[in-house]
């Protein structure tokens, strides 16, 4: 008996993942993005040491400005 609840369970598993996996669907790209500011001298900073953070800082300000977030 134990045997066969364990097998049902088990078997059971996936859906009740599935069904308790629902996310809401994002309509807005604003609902994301969040503007990023860092002060003059981190921004000196990043530019001089670590250049793929300053790329992707710009890259996000891009974006967020293309979807006149904050406004």
């Amino acid at each position: 008996m134990r045997k066969r609840l364990a097998l049902t369970t088990l078997a059971c598993v996936p859906f009740l993942a599935a069904a308790s996996c629902q996310t809401a669907a994002i309509t807005e790209p604003c609902d994301v993005l969040v503007p990023i500011n860092p002060a003059p001298a981190t921004n000196s900073y990043l530019v001089a040491n670590d250049r793929v953070t300053a790329v992707a800082i710009a890259q996000h300000r891009g974006r967020y400005q293309k979807y006149r977030c904050g406004k």
